[in-house]
């Protein structure tokens, strides 16, 4: 490493040090930061750097010296410098500092990234914006990193922009387009959004890798509400056949288990459905979601259960030894209840179901 590397390289450390005191303890006299932008311009001049160039960054900066070093330093010709330079900048926030983030996040390709986070850290809402442009058209290790960094940039004002990307992707098998996709599903996910469900269904239709797809169902469960069991069974639908006894089923699973967690009798028949699925985990979570549930209308099903399972056999035994509408334990042997008693328990189900539906759909004034 040569002499001046060596020198802005200790300098730089320095200035980190220095601001942590600085906003910690507000303790830093004039004198120090002084001398500290005294040390970084010698440091700087010894790279290169003009004093012209000094000058004219300490004029956009109002003179701060603190903030003019840390200017300075992010127009250094060593790359390792201004990523850490943009890292600065980002703690110490401000219109400056932002200004000189987005510069670098559009203009130098070495540090993009970095001057994303940095942004990001400052808290300037043009960050995620410039996190979809950098997916879109940056080299492949800072792609994944702004796609990694997405979630916790994601709002609904932004939501539009991800659907268009996510539109966009490829829908490849090759891991750099899968891995983005992921991530993607991810924000969404966090962000929760009903207005993604479209686009996620679209996705679903797409979606051919495995891990995506359970990524992709955890975002749809996250983003459907609870008025939204038409639409989740639909896109059970619109899923290709799990892989048995995949890892979690895959995005059924997701599904499944949130069909019983958003405690609506009317996702009662596409759970009978997956409780006869071939895929053990997948009729075990169906198990799990129906016992959750406790609908007289899977009574029957559970009655008739028929399976080499053991294990499922045992839950569907312990679920029903703790009792369940519908059914009686004769002795360990599990029996439906008499026919009108049946009869009377559906009714008050359809009862409930209609109540329910009133509240949702409102008579207009």
């Amino acid at each position: 490493m040569r002499t001046g590397e060596i020198a802005i390289t200790a300098a730089l450390a320095a200035l980190g040090i220095l601001l942590g005191v600085q906003v910690a303890k507000q303790s830093a006299t004039q004198r120090e930061l002084t001398a500290q932008t005294a040390a970084l311009l010698q440091a700087a001049e010894a790279m290169g750097n003009t004093a012209e160039a000094w000058e004219s960054a300490k004029q956009d900066v109002s003179g701060d010296p603190l903030l003019a070093a840390a200017m300075q330093l992010s127009r250094v010709s060593d790359p390792q410098i201004r990523m850490s330079a943009a890292e600065i900048l980002g703690c110490m926030g401000g219109d400056e500092a932002v200004a000189r983030l987005r510069e670098m996040a559009e203009k130098d390709t070495r540090c993009r990234f970095q001057a994303l986070e940095g942004l990001r850290k400052a808290g300037n809402p043009d960050a995620a914006v410039i996190a979809l442009d950098i997916i879109r058209n940056g080299n492949r290790e800072d792609r994944q990193n702004a796609a990694n960094l997405l979630g916790t940039m994601i709002s609904p004002n932004i939501l539009p922009d991800v659907v268009e990307l996510l539109d966009e992707l490829p829908y490849t098998a090759d891991s750099m387009n899968a891995s983005l996709r992921r991530s993607i599903y991810s924000a969404m996910q966090r962000l929760g959004d009903p207005k993604a469900c479209p686009a996620l269904l679209k996705a679903l239709a797409r979606e051919t890798d495995q891990s995506s797809q359970r990524y992709l169902g955890e975002a749809l469960v996250a983003c459907a509400g609870r008025n939204e069991i038409g639409l989740l069974s639909q896109a059970l639908e619109t899923l290709p056949p799990p892989r048995q006894n995949h890892y979690e089923s895959g995005p059924h699973g997701s599904i499944v288990r949130a069909l019983g967690q958003l405690g609506d009798l009317r996702a009662t028949e596409v759970l009978i459905t997956y409780l006869k699925s071939e895929d053990r985990n997948l009729a075990r979570y169906a198990l799990e979601a129906i016992a959750r549930l406790r609908d007289p209308l899977a009574a029957k099903a559970l009655c008739e259960l028929d399976t080499e399972d053991n294990t499922l056999r045992e839950y569907r035994n312990r679920y029903l030894r703790e009792g369940f509408p519908g059914i009686r334990n004769n002795d360990g042997k599990f029996e439906l209840v008499p026919e009108e008693e049946m009869k009377e328990l559906l009714r008050r189900r359809e009862e409930f179901i209609k109540r329910l539906e009133d509240v949702e759909q409102p008579d207009a004034e």
